[in-house]
């Protein structure tokens, strides 16, 4: 009886540890998702004011 609870806690520690295991590692790949996004979205960014600087500078040089 007491070696039936014990195996029964065993499992259930390892179901638990398996879940945070689970939970973590989807943590992990929620975080490298984000990083990536902002990555992306600041290389768009830096991209654009790039874009509008040269634009601006063609500009001056038509005014001249």
């Amino acid at each position: 009886m007491l070696a039936l609870l014990l195996t029964l806690l065993l499992l259930l520690l390892l179901s638990l540890l398996g879940l945070l295991l689970l939970l973590l590692t989807l943590l992990l790949l929620l975080l490298l998702l984000l990083l990536l996004l902002f990555r992306f979205l600041l290389r768009l960014r830096l991209q654009r004011a790039a874009r509008k600087r040269a634009k601006r500078k063609h500009d001056s040089k038509h005014a001249r």
